[in-house]
């Protein structure tokens, strides 16, 4: 059993998709879990480092500024198999950027073009090109 989409404070899609991915591969033998007694350790390890960032317990799924760290942690355990594009990491930063800059209206008007994994244009479309 797994729970997939979990996380707040992330961008979603790609990221359900990753730990799909991951799921898979546990499922497909191809990724071996840790015995019940690491994971336990590294639990109570995040939950320690939560607390003393000042994050109570029912926000253990906020990622927020932890959500890079959370995708290359997935995406090492996959042996870098299956991985999100830069581009489009960096896509998200970009809209959340000027979502906090700008009104919510006018975010929407820009347009992204991945060029390759690591590379992205973007335009503001023009009110009457809405």
């Amino acid at each position: 059993m797994a729970f997939i989409g979990m996380p707040y404070l992330a961008f979603t899609i790609p990221l359900f998709d990753l730990q799909v991915q991951y799921y898979i591969k546990v499922l497909l033998g191809e990724i071996s879990l840790p015995d019940r007694g690491a994971m336990m350790d590294e639990l109570e390890a995040e939950l320690k480092d939560k607390q003393t960032r000042g994050l109570k317990r029912k926000h253990y799924h906020v990622l927020g500024e932890n959500m890079e760290k959370y995708i290359n942690d997935l995406t090492a355990l996959c042996g870098g198999t299956v991985r999100i594009p830069r581009a489009v990491i960096d896509i998200y930063h970009h809209s959340g950027r000027e979502r906090k800059k700008f009104n919510f209206k006018r975010y929407r008007n820009f347009v992204y073009t991945i060029l390759d994994d690591d590379h992205f244009e973007v335009y503001e479309r023009e009110e009457s090109q809405l």
